[in-house]
């Protein structure tokens, strides 16, 4: 009994030989122990459930390759051809279809000099012009051409103030850094607009006295230049008046020159007033019209200080001619009796 036990064992390894490499193996596993047969068997099936995971495994990528949409449309477009080192702009990508394979897609660039792309962000490097593309070994975008170019990196302010008087207006003069820098467009911010108040792209009014801090900024957004400014109350120190005496004619009208110094004083405002308005009456501009014939006295003031002129007004039957202070129907205005008295005298002295 115990030599078949043997001669079942080396039997059986002799058998196992053959089911690796023998072509009946099938046959020859059948006549060994059932025993043998079972770890022959189970260890087969291990190996081929392996082979085929490892296989699936290749399959699926291979299918997925195999499987992935090709680009049929390739569109790539900007904002703007203007492009710096320092201010990138972005590429928009379009791919037809939505979920084509894009990984191999490449950046190409006429000029590497010029420009580059990274992360579809195209970027300037020295001042010229170049063209950029997207493509892979089946298809190719449409082609832009970039212009890298200087953008604005300070500025000079040719008449910048610490200082100002209440109610003036200040336009500000620029000077650019880099001279050919692309976006000269200066905005400019105050901190407190109920002091200082920005008018216009380049001019600020003050308001009233106290501080505000004035901000210059690009067309980025970014802060270049700022200062502080200090409003200040200028007070009036007189009132001045081209004349003591006129005489005007019933119906007529005409302008009385006054203006305040200094001149930039914070309220420069005149106030008139005809003493008798039956006689002679006179509108904020300083226009007095002769009402009937008579005397009169009309005062200039300026609330500052109290500051007091007098016009003495006599009113006659006949019309005055011969001056163009006389004036009938349409006249201009100007916004203040500074600026007023300045243009129209000069005027009036030319005529």
């Amino acid at each position: 009994m115990s030599e078949k036990k043997r001669y079942g064992r080396d039997k059986a390894e002799r058998k196992l030989g053959e089911v690796i490499f023998a072509k009946n193996a099938k046959q020859e596993i059948k006549e060994a122990p059932k025993y043998i047969q079972i770890i022959l068997w189970t260890g087969i099936s291990i190996i081929l459930f392996l082979t085929l995971i490892v296989r699936g495994w290749t399959g699926i990528k291979d299918t997925t390759k195999i499987d992935s949409k090709k680009i049929e449309s390739l569109t790539i477009s900007m904002e703007t051809d203007k492009i710096n080192k320092e201010k990138g702009v972005g590429v928009k990508i379009e791919v037809e279809p939505k979920d084509a394979y894009v990984d191999d897609l490449e950046w190409i660039v006429g000029n590497k000099d010029i420009a580059e792309v990274k992360n579809n962000i195209a970027y300037g490097k020295n001042l010229g012009k170049t063209t950029i593309k997207l493509s892979n070994k089946y298809i190719s975008s449409n082609e832009l051409t970039v212009s890298s170019v200087n953008i604005l990196e300070n500025i000079e302010i040719l008449n910048d103030i610490n200082e100002i008087s209440a109610r003036t207006n200040h336009t500000y003069k620029f000077k650019y850094h880099p001279e050919d820098s692309i976006n000269k467009e200066i905005t400019i911010e105050s901190s407190n607009p109920d002091i200082i108040e920005v008018t216009d792209k380049d001019t600020i009014l003050s308001k009233k006295q106290g501080s505000s801090k004035i901000s210059f900024k690009d067309s980025y957004g970014k802060t270049i230049k700022e200062s502080i400014i200090n409003v200040k109350w200028k007070r009036v120190t007189a009132i001045e008046l081209d004349e003591k005496t006129i005489t005007i004619g019933k119906g007529q009208k005409y302008i009385a020159y006054a203006k305040v110094t200094p001149d930039d004083a914070t309220y420069t405002d005149i106030v008139w007033k005809s003493e008798t308005q039956t006689i002679a009456t006179v509108d904020k501009y300083g226009i007095i019209k002769g009402e009937a014939v008579g005397t009169t006295e009309i005062t200039a003031k300026v609330n500052d200080e109290n500051i007091i002129k007098k016009l003495n007004v006599v009113v006659v039957d006949e019309k005055i001619s011969g001056k163009n202070k006389y004036i009938s129907g349409i006249y201009q205005i100007y916004s203040g009796p500074n600026q007023r008295y300045d243009v129209l005298r000069t005027y009036n002295y030319m005529g």
